[in-house]
């Protein structure tokens, strides 16, 4: 190692704090230039040096830009204005802080003045603008909308701002041009086909292929009515084979509600309990994991997804990542 390496107990020093995770390109020859640094200014290099860095943002819930456009009351069941901005999870610190439920149905509605939400907001507003969640939204009001705090005076012009930025390429200029982030994997239910897939891409929601045997929604598009579980392994491929080329991972939420340890399931003991399940029977809970356990296995053969395997109800895929074909997005699909 150089001489001018820095020892790691030596850079938390310089740094003034005891913990920390940086995960850099060319690590070492970064250290030994902050070493370099006088400490005064180590805050500042690293400031800088995180925000030049490009990021791939692994996870994401957006919609597509397409839907944010136009005069649109809502988005999905919030109000399309200033108060957007505090969802998900901000509005959960608001609730904890003691903003009534009727206040704050209110603050969200799309019926209410967004000037006069502010007198919502303002009682906790004082509670909740440290945590988190909050100074995110602080920061990213500040560095978009030029707005340093929120008050009476400044949420007129906060509401401007954010009608003025809604305008089509916004979600690049803020994602890619001021955030730095090449793109976003976007989970959305079951997929996010969007106007712009190289840069949206899109998980495959594979949650209910393993734990709603017969669902509807899976099974209306591959037009297959699933009776037996072999009409629902066609289910399962059919969806792989329309989508694979698409999407760029599977999306599986089950640690959530129960363990990850995805067992192998032998077709004859998952038929049983898919009978079950798909003439509403009860199932006890080592039936439910037997067939929510899935076998992720498999290769990619030509263009196809190439499969090797079966979990209980069937699900065996491996993903990788193809070029986005045309008509993508557009409505073609």
């Amino acid at each position: 190692m150089s001489n001018k390496s820095v020892k790691r107990r030596d850079f938390f020093r310089y740094v003034g704090i005891g913990t920390v995770g940086i995960g850099l390109s060319g690590a070492a020859s970064s250290v030994s230039r902050i070493q370099e640094k006088k400490p005064g200014n180590i805050r500042k290099t690293i400031s800088e040096k995180v925000f030049s860095t490009p990021l791939i943002d692994t996870h994401e819930h957006l919609i597509d830009e397409k839907d944010r456009l136009g005069n649109r009351t809502l988005i999905g069941t919030k109000s399309n204005d200033w108060t957007f901005l505090f969802s998900h999870y901000l509005d959960s610190d608001m609730l904890s802080a003691g903003m009534p439920a009727a206040d704050y149905k209110r603050f969200f509605s799309g019926d209410v003045d967004p000037v006069e939400k502010w007198k919502i907001l303002e009682p906790v507003w004082p509670k909740v603008k440290h945590t988190g969640y909050a100074q995110a939204v602080r920061i990213s009001i500040r560095e978009l909308y030029g707005i340093e705090e929120l008050s009476e005076e400044s949420i007129p012009r906060l509401q401007k701002a954010y009608k003025e930025m809604v305008a089509p390429g916004f979600y690049r200029k803020i994602l890619q041009e001021k955030g730095n982030i090449e793109s976003c994997q976007v989970n959305s239910y079951p997929i996010l086909k969007s106007e712009m897939p190289d840069f949206l891409m899109s998980d495959l929601w594979a949650d209910s292929l393993m734990t709603y045997a017969g669902n509807n929604d899976y099974a209306k598009a591959a037009n297959i009515d699933p009776k037996t579980l072999k009409d629902w392994h066609r289910v399962i491929e059919w969806w792989f084979e329309k989508y694979g080329k698409y999407v760029v991972a599977i999306k599986i939420g089950q640690a959530y509600s129960r363990g990850i340890n995805f067992d192998r399931i032998p077709y004859e003991e998952a038929e049983p309990v898919y009978n079950q399940v798909i003439h509403g029977k009860q199932v006890t809970p080592e039936e439910k994991k037997t067939r929510g356990s899935p076998f992720l296995a498999g290769r990619r053969t030509g263009n196809k997804v190439g499969f090797t395997g079966k979990d209980a109800f069937g699900i065996s895929c491996a993903m990788g990542r193809k070029n986005q074909p045309d008509g993508f997005g557009n409505g073609s699909e």
